[in-house]
């Protein structure tokens, strides 16, 4: 068994191996903690002619005692400080060096770290997919958010069964436990305010009353105790209650991104090296005689990848995609490079001041610095070594001692970022597929800074800085902790993080209480607003009229219903926008909002909405004189028969005569009627409907028609699109 510490293979056989204070005291690094016990090596031993008295007995037994006091002062100090053990003794992930050669090593070791690769996270049909499309907001609507269902796949399910084991399922447990309280908020107004009666206006949120409603909290109920529901599709888009339940959604989601933005443990198992990039001229923007530049500082540091996956990608491009990798790999931040490369979005590049620094604040310089498409880029073309650089000004040489760590150190080196400038954290989105480009994150441990020396062929170890070993990447990238440090106020208990649901609910509330005070205040303000629409209402127009109809075909037949009465003219005007009413048209195999028949035809095709109907016509008939029969309108279902806008009321010819004065009962006497009939109608299905007219009693002589109809379709049956004038 070897000891730790001891430059071996991470430290001896199975981690079991104990600090070895035999070696420790021979390092002239170490140094004992003071302690009022007295440490004795050996401990006394029994003579030969010692007395058999308990005093002497006792001695080896002090002794053993004081030695383990004296250890428990070593291990937890008298000030709590354990001192003395130097990095040097610690070899997990340790960088090394030959001292003969460019290479960096690093020791086999592990460590924990955020994982946020998204992209082709294997294997492909192990988790769930998004069932729907995109999120989709709508302002119209109750909910105005909604989450597409998550949907797993029957692969998933039989192999959870284990009715087939043909691929592994990478599971951590996450997939498994909700992973907090249950969080869906219904929304309960009263939507009122103190200027309309009922008020003030208050914003009412509750738990989810099913979670909530069930009882005393058990233990069972708790996060990461509570069992997640393994079902074929997340119910998430019902109405009521108005948002879905994200405790499910939570666990559904870790379903379809293999968990990503979780910790895991990587697991280096392998000896790892990596050339560090020689020092260069070109590496630095020198232009001033005064100054030559000496060292360059780079970065060292080990990219990510988790040991329960099998594969994973970092942000490296390799010719048609990002680099894959199977194992924890090593990189580097080089500290220096070609900076400030003059482009141009169209015409001439900026003008060179790299090479002509002089330039800056001429007259010329004032002239582009008013032409946006002109500006510098610090891009590098890196090696073949190195996985990133950053600008690393002259002004790093101006100290006197380039060795920023130790005795009379500058301070004002410029130093790689340790974790920052890798840390990547993908993008997500409900219809962001892998293999995606955005779906690339990318994590990194920070091991050491390497000091690189002008002129110097190899990398000592005093050129190694040694930054562990605090064996954990960032919790969060920049971004994030920026984001989070600049909240202002700052986040807290006391204000704390909202999220898309409560933001919404907050914005759904205030849109019912608004179209209240509107409605309950200002009065109608929306018909008026209708007038000024910018979106036209689909509507249909067409003519009746028919000189001459046997009067019997007016009366009901055994359906109750009378002549369907044929149009001409007939005229759709805005009914093919269907952009403009997604929802009207999306679940119907048409085209247009109102489809008009031919001329002479009956039937016109209505999906599913609110109409307002104005039906405007004359009635005669050329042989009766005594006005003695009625007449009613009505709209019927061509298919079923059901009247859908019944007549409200029936008119009776009024007996006029037309004609010359004395014409005999025989000649063309003439008796009319006119009605006008105005309603609003409700189409609950896509429907055939044809406009009838019926009479109360049959006669032989004829009858005719003359009139038009008006018809259009104001909005959805929820309300939504617009408001009826």
């Amino acid at each position: 068994m070897n000891a730790y510490g001891d430059d071996s293979n991470g430290g001896g056989n199975g981690g079991s191996n104990v600090i070895n204070l035999t070696n420790a005291s021979m390092d002239s690094a170490f140094t004992f903690v003071d302690s009022p016990y007295r440490f004795t090596d050996p401990p006394r031993y029994y003579k030969a002619n010692d007395p058999y008295f308990y005093e002497v007995d006792n001695i080896p037994i002090k002794q053993l005692h004081e030695n383990c006091l004296w250890l428990k002062d070593q291990i937890m100090g008298i000030d709590t400080d354990v001192t003395g053990i130097p990095l040097s003794k610690i070899t997990d992930l340790q960088p090394f060096v030959t001292n003969s050669d460019r290479v960096l090593y690093v020791r086999p070791g592990k460590f924990t770290s955020r994982i946020n690769d998204a992209y082709t996270s294997t294997p492909e049909s192990s988790w769930a997919t998004f069932a729907e499309g995109v999120t989709d907001i709508d302002l119209a609507r109750s909910p105005i958010y909604r989450t597409p269902s998550v949907f797993l796949n029957d692969s998933l399910f039989s192999a959870l069964v284990s009715s087939e084991t043909n691929q592994l399922l990478y599971n951590n447990g996450l997939y498994d436990h909700y992973q907090h309280h249950a969080s869906l908020f219904v929304t309960e107004p009263p939507i009122d305010s103190a200027s309309v009666p009922g008020g003030p206006f208050t914003l009412n949120t509750v738990l989810d009353p099913t979670f909530l409603s069930t009882g005393s909290l058990t233990i069972a109920m708790l996060p990461k105790i509570k069992a997640a529901v393994w079902q074929q599709k997340s119910n998430v888009l019902n109405d009521e209650p108005y948002s879905p339940d994200l405790q499910q959604l939570s666990v559904d989601f870790c379903r379809r991104w293999k968990g990503v933005f979780r910790t895991a443990v990587v697991n280096s198992i392998d000896q790892l090296s990596i050339t560090i990039p020689p020092f260069n001229d070109s590496d630095y923007i020198d232009t001033n005689d005064a100054y030559d530049p000496q060292v360059r500082i780079d970065l060292v540091f080990m990219y990510s990848h988790p040991a329960d996956s099998p594969e994973s990608h970092i942000v490296k491009d390799i010719g048609g995609g990002p680099e894959k990798i199977t194992k924890p790999i090593l990189g580097v931040v080089k500290g220096a490079g070609s900076i400030l490369v003059t482009k141009s979005l169209q015409g001439g590049p900026a003008y060179d001041i790299i090479n002509n620094p002089t330039f800056i604040g001429t007259a010329a310089w004032d002239i582009q610095r008013n032409n946006p498409d002109q500006y510098y880029s610090t891009q590098q073309q890196l090696s073949e070594f190195a996985d990133l650089s950053i600008q690393s000004p002259l002004s790093d040489q101006l100290g006197s001692n380039n060795t920023p760590f130790g005795e009379g150190r500058d301070t004002g080196n410029n130093f790689p970022s340790p974790d920052d400038l890798l840390n990547l954290a993908p993008i997500l989105s409900e219809n962001a597929a892998d293999s995606r480009l955005a779906t690339l994150g990318q994590t990194v441990l920070p091991l050491c800074y390497v000091i690189v020396k002008r002129n110097s062929t190899v990398i000592t170890i005093d050129d190694i800085i040694d930054i562990r070993p605090f064996l954990r990447t960032a919790e969060l990238t920049y971004n994030e902790r920026a984001g989070v440090g600049a909240a202002n106020p700052p986040l807290s208990l006391a204000n704390p993080a909202a999220g898309k649901y409560e933001l919404y609910n907050s914005l759904e509330s205030m849109r019912d209480f608004i179209m209240k005070y509107v409605n309950t205040i200002a009065g109608d303000i929306t018909g008026q607003l209708d007038n000024f629409a910018v979106v036209p209402k689909p509507q249909f127009t067409s003519t009746i009229h028919q000189p001459w109809i046997a009067g019997q075909n007016y009366l009901a037949d055994s359906n109750d219903v009378g002549f369907k009465c044929p149009l001409y003219d007939a005229k759709n005007i805005n009914c093919g926008l269907a952009e403009n009413w997604p929802e009207a048209f999306a679940e119907y195999t048409t085209t247009s909002a109102i489809s008009a028949p031919a001329n002479g035809g009956v039937e016109v095709e209505l999906i599913p909405g609110r109409y307002s109907l104005d039906f405007d016509l004359s009635i005669w008939d050329t042989r009766q004189q005594d006005a003695s029969k009625t007449f009613w309108l009505e709209v019927v279902d061509v298919a079923t028969n059901e009247k859908l806008a019944p007549s409200p009321g029936e008119q009776r010819l009024d007996g006029e005569r037309i004609g010359e004065p004395n014409v005999s009962s025989g000649g063309s006497d003439t008796v009319h009627g006119h009605l006008s009939y105005k309603t609003i109608m409700d189409i609950d299905i896509k429907r055939s409907v044809a406009f009838t007219v019926t009479i109360s009693s049959g006669t032989s002589n004829g009858f005719g028609l003359s009139g038009g109809i008006r018809l259009i379709r104001e909005q959805n049956l929820d309300g939504s699109e617009a408001s009826i004038r």
